[in-house]
Formats: C-alpha cells, sequence, structure tokens
C-alpha cells in the first residue's frame, strides 16, 4: 500500500485493554504484518500485559506502559523520532487514544461514537467474537479476514524447560490444567468445591495428574481447592511465571477454567478447552481455535456483561448491588464433569487424550 507515493513504512499499534482480550488482538496483529510486510510495526500495551506479546514475530517494537498519561507520552515521543503512517486501535481504550496521533490512516473499535477518527466505516458488529472484531477493525484497509486465524502466544526453551522440571511427577500420566481464578472479574469465577469435586473426578476416576495454574492472587485459591480434595493436585499459581504457565499448559492434555486469560492462552498454544461461563457471553469470548465445551446456565440475567459495554460492568456490585452471581452458583460439578466426558469423547479419536 503506499501513501503519499510512497510504501507505507510505519505503523502504531495500541493494545491498551487486558490480558485475554490483548491474545484477541494477535491474529489482526498478525494481518497487519502479512498485509504490510516491509513496515516498522509498533506495539503498545500495559506493563501487566507486555509478557503476552514479548517474543511475537510480527512485532517489530514492544513498548509497555503503566497508564494512560503514560501512554499519551510515549505517542508524542514516538511522533518527535518518525512520522506514523498508520494507527491501529485494538482495544477500546487504545482507539480513543489515536485522537493524539497524527497518521494519514487511522482504524480502531467502533464503540462510544468513536468512529469519527477513522479513515473509512469501520464495522461494529458486537455479536461477534472478539477476535472477529479487531479483524474486522482493518477493513477500511482492505484487509480480509484470514480464513483460518490463531491467538499467538510465544515462550522460550527455558520456560519450556522450567515447565518439564515442574511436571516431572506426571511423567506417563495424563494432564490436565485446572484454573479457578480471575483476578480483575471476580464473579466470572466457580466455587472452589467445584473445582475439587472436578478434580478429583480427574485423579480417581481418569487416573489423570491434574495442576492448578494461576498467578500470586490466584495462589491461595488454589489451596482452598486443594484442601477440599482427596488427591493431591500439584499447585503451579503463584509459582511459575505468565510464560512458564503458558509452557505448562502447552504440556496439558485438557484445560478446564472460568472465561479469563489462562483459558485462551490454552487456545493459543492448541490445547482443548472445558470452559465455564457466568456474567460474559460465549459468542464474545469462547475458546478460539480449538476443540472445546462450554459450561453456563440459563438464566434470563446472563449475560450481564456485553462487549464493550459500560466500564462499569467491571464492577458488578456497583453496577447491579443485587447480583447473588447466580450464573457461577448455579453450575454443577456434574454437568462440568458431563462436558469433560463429551470434549473426551471427540478428541479421544484424535489424540487419545485421558483414554
Amino acid at each position: 500500500m503506499e501513501q503519499g507515493g510512497r510504501q507505507l513504512q510505519r505503523i502504531v499499534v495500541l493494545q491498551l485493554c487486558p490480558l485475554g482480550d490483548t491474545l484477541f488482538g494477535t491474529p489482526a496483529v498478525r494481518a497487519l504484518r502479512d498485509q504490510y510486510p516491509q513496515a516498522k510495526l509498533t506495539v503498545i500495551t500495559w506493563n501487566t500485559n507486555r509478557a503476552i506479546l514479548v517474543g511475537n514475530p510480527a512485532v517489530d517494537h514492544l513498548y509497555s506502559v503503566n497508564n494512560t498519561i503514560e501512554a499519551v507520552r510515549l505517542l508524542r515521543q514516538l511522533q518527535k523520532k518518525e512520522s506514523i503512517d498508520l494507527a491501529v486501535g485494538l482495544s477500546h481504550g487504545g482507539s480513543a487514544l489515536l485522537v493524539f496521533i497524527k497518521a494519514p490512516q487511522k482504524v480502531g473499535f467502533n464503540a462510544q461514537n468513536l468512529g469519527w477518527i477513522y479513515n473509512g466505516e469501520v464495522p461494529d458488529r458486537r455479536n461477534i467474537h472478539a477476535v472477529e472484531y479487531c479483524l474486522e477493525v482493518l477493513a477500511p484497509l482492505g484487509i480480509n479476514p484470514p480464513a483460518h486465524s490463531l491467538l499467538e502466544f510465544y515462550y522460550s526453551s527455558h520456560d519450556l524447560q522450567v515447565a518439564a522440571s515442574f511436571l516431572e511427577s506426571c511423567s506417563g500420566y495424563p494432564l490436565v490444567a485446572i484454573h479457578p481464578g480471575g483476578k480483575f472479574f471476580p464473579v466470572k469465577r466457580w466455587q472452589p468445591a467445584g473445582f475439587a469435586k472436578v478434580a478429583d473426578y480427574l485423579m480417581g476416576r481418569l487416573k489423570a495428574k491434574v495442576v492448578l495454574v494461576g498467578g500470586r492472587d490466584d495462589e491461595p485459591l488454589a489451596q482452598e481447592i486443594a484442601s477440599l480434595m482427596e488427591h493431591q493436585p500439584l499447585i503451579a499459581a503463584g509459582q511459575t511465571s505468565l510464560k512458564e504457565t503458558a509452557a505448562i499448559i502447552s504440556r496439558s492434555d485438557l484445560f478446564v477454567g472460568n472465561d479469563s486469560a489462562p483459558q485462551h492462552i490454552a487456545s493459543s498454544v492448541g490445547v482443548p478447552v472445558v470452559s465455564l461461563f457466568g456474567p460474559t457471553d460465549p459468542a464474545n469470548f469462547h475458546p478460539w481455535g480449538v476443540p472445546h465445551r462450554i459450561v453456563r446456565c440459563e438464566l434470563g440475567c446472563s449475560p450481564c456483561f456485553h462487549w464493550l459495554g459500560s466500564p462499569l460492568q467491571y464492577l458488578p456490585t456497583w453496577d447491579n448491588p443485587t447480583c447473588q452471581r447466580e450464573c457461577m452458583r448455579s453450575i454443577t460439578a456434574q454437568q462440568v464433569i458431563g462436558e469433560l466426558e463429551n470434549l473426551l469423547e471427540e478428541i479421544s479419536g484424535r489424540t487419545g487424550a485421558l483414554r
């Protein structure tokens, strides 16, 4: 593509969003790289999300910031060094910050009346998966969504070595990774007693090994689940970095968890997923590109969290103080086990997982 008689040389992408949403944008980043192989592609993200994009070969320069003020300062610094030909918002907040970028072309999320910022009309379909939404952002650039798009997450040989060492006692056994947490949206969490029953089923009935994964904030939750179990799981929560956690998940035969970032990491490394949904909509956030099963209860109030809706959705006690989390409380261990069995029946013929 040419602009003003010269080839497009510099692209800046803003991915200022949660961990899972950052992963959802990676197919669009890949599409940009494929469309403009000669351009320098810079991505700006939150410090908390940096590990998602480190090592991604589609990205030439990766910057991370702590807050919006730092992001605006960084954008000014980048523009002083070199002009920007194309600016892309692959997050709600990042799209709003495109007003601070002088570029011949801008595209981004079309929510909250942001369409006036962009060149061309950006679609705003919200009943599709977040991956598809990010790809549709690129439509005004003439970039068609690829026939097959995958989430991209990269880790090192060292991360794999750490995972292999941690899982040494699991050698020769089927392995299931379980993530019971979700730091920034606790109403998406299923009850610890339920996870304990599912993990005991996997370890007792199916003779599998179970590893509980997550961040430092998930460690107390993992310990609580282990205390409720008849069998003893491995606890990686709080013990491994994000990339090491991804490496552990990559060695698993199956993943079970709430709608949160580790579920989408499992999708990115090709591991089948059983996902528990309550306030969020599976149509927007279901596991992408892998065999999966969704567990949810059909309640009239669920889903109550909507893609690109009000930020107050992240504060449900404020936004909906009468909510009792029935959408998650109503899910039973037997429901989850049933979907586990259904998924195992689907994948066992191809992989032999847990059989």
